[in-house]
């Protein structure tokens, strides 16, 4: 099982703000988070996937392959 990341860790590691990552989310162009307990993860393996996908262009502008 991999890494599961708070919303402030992931924001320290992208460079962003955490409104950032809502927006993103909201918009369906970042990876949905999972829900544990009563707390949202996001499944680092899947970010990273997300972003190697955007780099490679596999990815539109809404996020979909």
């Amino acid at each position: 099982m991999g890494k599961f990341l708070k919303l402030k860790e992931l924001a320290e590691v992208l460079g962003v703000s955490e409104r950032h990552l809502y927006r993103q989310k909201a918009a369906g162009t970042f990876p949905q988070p999972v829900r544990i307990g009563r707390s949202l993860r996001w499944n680092a393996d899947e970010v990273v996937k997300h972003f190697t996908e955007c780099k490679n262009g596999k990815r539109n502008e809404r996020g979909n392959k």
